[in-house]
């Protein structure tokens, strides 16, 4: 039962919506099977642990998740009756088509724009002109007072002109109508507003995944673009530039436009085009564009974290917060680092919230050259994510290695790192080479500075052959330490 579409479908209820739920069941026009009611009367009992420990680890004990046993919960549904897996299936399905409904129930009542276009739509259907018009009207105001000048505002504008061309009652011969004009200006609004937000994104994912794109069709949009509109335009503009070539005068152009008009752009597309900042000024830094970006960057999240960029739906992503955690430790912001963790570490994925809070505090620890706390933290944490547990162990490690007097703990780690790796058929062969290297170079680096047996060219050489190879950078360090 765990694993079906209901226990997901609840999980995706707030516990407001829990309760309308049962609104909803309980009246006659949309149910009228009393097992139905009592089948969500208990999953709401138990919704807390649904929401909490959903998507449920497929390594959870069982025992965890009794309350979800389909024998079990037919006890609770059918009280003295013996089990029969269809009846409980069946009650199930239906119980899910009918949270479904709800669903869609809840998006045309919350979205009231969508819900008055099935009304004017009911209205022309029906022939009753007068109050169509009056309803029209009303809409058009209501549209007028929308916050945001996106693809959706000149949609509902399109449409709604669109309606009003389209009924019987609108003259088609008259020499000016407005209604057919509107309906043609916002279409071209509405177009522009998604090709070059679909054009930014095809720009975008290209460079991540290497793939070409055709660049001519950008200036094939830009001479179309409409004078004196929303402010979202030129955000959009500038932001499919920045993806495609390196410009630093419009990327603070359009960060600059950017938080200024905050509060005019969805939500949504704050975060996308936020990303695209965050992106353009961490390839400078890749590029070698020095302390400058660096901090741009760290500046950059601290002001996504300020308006909630980094946050969407209560929750920021792990690698995010991580990335965070890292730019700061490389500018010396550790005080900050460590109220950043405290202040946000309750937006982390509740799952593994405590090993990401662990393995952030650990890498402020490595950057104040804390090793022995670096050791104590991540001794006994276990990650989810195997490639944070790659993450954790190249720290400890690093750690033993900045030890003195630690020589056969070193030794003994490498050893247990290596079976670790080669035992593991989940961690990619890139990834698996990349730290296999860097504990072989690091073995080599430890019996260097220990025994001075390898020479520093020795080592020079055998570095210049390794092209893929985790923690070079402090690899780099090491050997430039070597005598």
């Amino acid at each position: 039962m765990r694993k079906s579409k209901l226990i997901e479908l609840f999980s995706g209820l707030s516990k407001e919506e829990l309760t309308e739920l049962g609104k909803f069941l309980r009246s006659s026009y949309h149910n009228k099977n009393e097992k139905v009611i009592k089948l969500y009367e208990y999953l709401k009992k138990v919704h807390n642990d649904i929401v909490v420990k959903y998507p449920f680890p497929e390594n959870i004990d069982n025992n965890e998740l009794k309350v979800l046993d389909k024998e079990y919960v037919f006890k609770k549904i059918f009280k003295g009756q013996k089990f029969e897996a269809k009846r409980i299936l069946d009650l199930m399905a239906k119980l899910s088509v009918l949270v479904m409904d709800f669903m869609v129930w809840v998006e045309v009542r919350d979205l009231d724009l969508e819900s008055d276009f099935i009304y004017l739509r009911t209205l022309k259907k029906r022939g009753l002109d007068r109050q169509f018009f009056q309803i029209a009207n009303a809409i058009g105001k209501k549209i007028q007072k929308m916050p945001y000048r996106d693809a959706y505002y000149y949609n509902a504008q399109m449409r709604l002109n669109k309606m009003i061309y389209e009924h019987p009652s609108t003259g088609k011969l008259k020499s000016e109508i407005l209604s057919l004009k509107e309906t043609v200006v916002n279409l071209d609004h509405y177009y522009l507003y998604n090709r070059l937000k679909y054009n930014c994104e095809m720009l975008n994912r290209g460079k991540i995944l290497g793939q070409e794109y055709e660049e001519e069709n950008l200036d094939k949009i830009l001479p179309l673009l409409p004078e004196n509109t929303s402010p979202i335009f030129e955000i959009l503009t500038r932001s499919a530039q920045t993806v495609r070539k390196v410009n630093d005068e419009n990327y603070y152009r359009l960060k600059e436009i950017f938080f200024e008009n905050l509060s005019q752009i969805q939500p949504i597309e704050r975060n996308d085009l936020f990303i695209y900042l965050t992106n353009y000024a961490s390839h400078r830094i890749h590029q070698g564009a020095g302390i400058e970006f660096l901090r741009e960057v760290f500046e950059l999240y601290k002001l996504g974290l300020q308006e909630r960029l980094v946050i969407p739906n209560n929750r920021i992503d792990e690698s995010i917060f991580l990335n965070i955690i890292d730019l700061s430790c490389r500018l010396d912001e550790y005080d900050w680092a460590r109220n950043f963790i405290e202040d946000f570490k309750q937006y982390l994925n509740p799952n593994s919230r405590e090993s990401t809070r662990k393995l952030g505090l650990a890498k402020i620890y490595f950057s104040e050259d804390n090793y022995e706390s670096t050791l104590e933290l991540l001794i006994k944490v276990e990650f989810k994510n195997v490639y944070y547990s790659l993450v954790a162990k190249g720290l400890m490690l690093r750690s033993y290695y900045e030890l003195s007097g630690y020589d056969v703990l070193f030794f003994d780690f490498c050893e247990a790192f290596s079976k670790f790796l080669h035992r593991n058929k989940i961690i990619s062969e890139d990834y698996k080479k990349a730290y296999l290297n860097l504990i072989r170079f690091s073995k080599l680096l430890y019996k260097a500075k220990t025994t001075q047996k390898l020479t520093k060219p020795q080592l020079l050489e055998e570095y210049k052959n390794i092209q893929n190879m985790a923690s070079r950078k402090w690899i780099s360090q090491k050997l430039d330490s070597i005598k």
